[in-house]
Parts: structure tokens; C-alpha cells; sequence
């Protein structure tokens, strides 16, 4: 981690996407080292030179890692999210169409600490009659949490070794 500070006071200002990496970088360290305040600095200033603002991949799951650590499941899953979103709009050659399973696992373990789709959840465990109650426009939601136990199916499957 030391060689990364040190190349962030070396690197000129002007070498943006050099001064990313070495954040982004210096933020897995301190996520690896179980320093989450740190991690977060890190990775929100790679996240602010990026261009567009916000739109580093690494640095977005690297936080969203941090946020999580710290019990913060809202913004553990926003990031996570936007990694998602940044993932599929990547250039082609890297761009993949397939969510990768560790993002899924975060976003089916933050919604549920998040709450969301509670109602979809307590409606289809017999806690309400009502099964209305998740809303008309949510029908498609309601069959995806019953069928696959109020989580997000998984696109791909975890890697076998």
C-alpha cells in the first residue's frame, strides 16, 4: 500500500487515469487489510476522476465490498447497481451479457437486508391475502420471487473448480 502512496504523490495531477488506478488500487488494499473508511476514501476519489464521473467498474464493486463490510446494505447495493449497469455499457471488447455471480450474490444479500420487496415476500408467504398488494404493474416480479425464493435469479452460474 506504501508504494501506491508513494506513486500518488509522484504522479502529476494531470495523468488522471494513472492517479484512477493507483486509488483504485490503494482501495483493494485497504479493503484486503479490513480498513473499510479508508477503502471507501479510495475508491470515491478513483470514482470522481473517472469519465464519466461515477463510471469505473473496479472502483464501483471495490466500494460497494467496503460498504458492505460496514454493514451499509443501501449503498452496498446502489453501487453495486451502478458496477452492473458500467459492466453491460463497457466497450465490446471487454462487454460480456452475463451478470457476474458475485454481483448477483451481493445484490440478493443487500435487497434483503435493504427489505425491498417485502411486500412481494410476506404476500407470497400467506402473511396477506392480498395478493394484489404488490401492485399490478409488479406481476412479472411476483412470479420471479416465487419461483426463485424472493431473490434475483441467477445469470450465471458460479464457477466450478
Amino acid at each position: 500500500m506504501g508504494a501506491y502512496s508513494e506513486a500518488l504523490e509522484l504522479c502529476p495531477l494531470r495523468l488522471w487515469k494513472e492517479r484512477l488506478v493507483l486509488y483504485s488500487n490503494r482501495a483493494q488494499c485497504h479493503l484486503l487489510l479490513r480498513e473499510t473508511d479508508e477503502a471507501i476514501s479510495d475508491a470515491t476519489r478513483a470514482l470522481s476522476l473517472s469519465r464519466p464521473a461515477n463510471s469505473h467498474a473496479k472502483s464501483l464493486w471495490r466500494r460497494s465490498q467496503a460498504y458492505n463490510a460496514k454493514g451499509l446494505a443501501k449503498e452496498s447495493l446502489l453501487d453495486c447497481l451502478m458496477f452492473i449497469n458500467v459492466f453491460f455499457g463497457s466497450d465490446e471488447k471487454r462487454r460480456c451479457d452475463k451478470v457476474p455471480y458475485y454481483a448477483i450474490r451481493m445484490i440478493c444479500k443487500q435487497m434483503s437486508s435493504v427489505g425491498l420487496f417485502s411486500s412481494a415476500s410476506s404476500a407470497i408467504d400467506g402473511e396477506s391475502d392480498d395478493i394484489e398488494s404488490i401492485g399490478k404493474d409488479d406481476k412479472h416480479l411476483k412470479m420471479v420471487a416465487f419461483k426463485s425464493g424472493y431473490q434475483l435469479p441467477t445469470i450465471v452460474e458460479e464457477p466450478s473448480f
